[in-house]
């Protein structure tokens, strides 16, 4: 009787440790990887480089805004050897000469520049900076040849007559080259190859006492200059 009691006693005994330890909640354990958790530090980005703008210079400081404007240009590698520069001009004039035909647009070459009139009167309504939906297709095809040839500078120059208060002029002649500006580069130009000047009345090429003289001073030029190494 006495070993029956002991077995009870022990069986008892064994049933209550493991009730125990079912009951009793086991330590949670976290997680791996919340344990080897470690701040993360995320490099700061680079600032992005400042966008290519279009030069503005003005004509009282002219010769030293292009010589600046030629020396960061040179910086990008856009420059032809000596050697070449006439050929290269030679091949960049009779693409014009093959593209560009029209009867607002005339052409002249300057040495190893070239040079470009449009028609003022044709390109903008009467005291307007908007250019007509009609030159567009000209100025694409000029857009198209001085993207073939990258090693120019393109000088846009904006005149006016002498209708009206000087400094007004001077002022619509730069919005007027601002405007040409931005529709090539919108054509695809690289906006570092372009300077942009406003000359207002001040440079004319016909005697304004004539509408037909007034009309030819109202004009666009557009000078390329080859950069050379």
């Amino acid at each position: 009787m006495r070993k029956t009691f002991q077995r009870v006693a022990v069986v008892t005994t064994l049933l209550s440790l493991a009730a125990c330890d079912l009951i009793q909640p086991k330590p949670q354990q976290q997680p791996a990887d919340i344990q080897s958790a470690k701040p993360q530090w995320s490099e700061p980005k680079p600032a992005a480089a400042p966008k290519p703008t279009v030069t503005l210079a003005k004509p009282d400081d002219r010769e030293a805004s292009l010589a600046a404007h030629e020396q960061a240009l040179r910086k990008h590698g856009t420059s032809i050897s000596d050697e070449d520069v006439g050929y290269y001009m030679d091949i960049h004039e009779a693409r014009f000469i093959q593209l560009v035909r029209d009867d607002r647009v005339s052409m002249q070459r300057q040495g190893n520049n070239i040079a470009l009139v449009i028609s003022g009167s044709s390109s903008f309504a009467s005291n307007s900076a908007r250019l007509r939906p009609e030159i567009h297709g000209v100025l694409n095809t000029i857009a198209r040849v001085l993207e073939e040839y990258g090693d120019t500078r393109i000088i846009i120059s904006g005149h006016t007559d002498d209708g009206g208060e000087a400094d007004y002029n001077q002022q619509l002649a730069e919005w007027r080259a601002r405007a040409v500006s931005r529709f090539f580069t919108k054509s695809g130009i690289a906006a570092e190859r372009i300077v942009i000047l406003g000359y207002g009345e001040s440079l004319p090429i016909a005697d304004n006492s004539s509408a037909e003289g007034r009309a030819t001073n109202r004009r666009i030029e557009i000078l390329l200059e080859p950069l050379t190494r």
